[in-house]
């Protein structure tokens, strides 16, 4: 199961290398459907880490987690109405979830804290801009949400 886990990731790696040396660091993740020609590759990357997830982590939450990952993926005009909300509950559900189940079924207790910790340095959350300014910020947050994720599944 964990080569299907590395697998995905080598995926959405190979994803945004091809994404980043063409248009250079997108705003978001999600932002990259609205670029490429080919749409079904937005959908297909998230697909295939969101069940990588369900299937490696073999828990509820996560296999949850991992459908609202596929969620995000087939709900990638971001921009419309019913689509807004549909995408936002599943990136959020997403973070939510897996995080609480690396807690709740795996005892991992530093995932969140340093979730948190690049949340807070790098997001405008107190309004008065972000403690550390970096461009395309909301895109590194969740990068580094993936990777926490994918890592550690891998190490559990």
């Amino acid at each position: 199961m964990k080569l299907i886990l590395i697998s995905s990731l080598a995926f959405i790696v190979a994803y945004l290398i091809i994404y980043i040396n063409r248009y250079g660091v997108p705003v978001t993740f999600s932002h990259t459907y609205k670029i490429i020609k080919q749409k079904w590759a937005f959908t297909v990357v998230l697909t295939i880490f969101g069940v990588s997830l369900a299937l490696n982590a073999d828990t509820t939450m996560f296999f949850f987690c991992g459908a609202l990952l596929c969620l995000v993926g087939v709900s990638r005009h971001y921009w419309e109405p019913g689509e807004k909300t549909l995408h936002f509950i599943g990136a959020i559900g997403t973070v939510l979830l897996g995080m609480a189940s690396l807690i709740i079924d795996f005892q991992n207790y530093w995932a969140l804290p340093a979730f948190l910790v690049f949340y807070l340095l790098f997001e405008d959350i107190f309004s008065s801009g972000p403690i550390i300014k970096i461009k395309n910020h909301t895109f590194y947050t969740e990068i580094v949400g993936f990777l926490l994720l994918a890592i550690s599944l891998l190490i559990i």
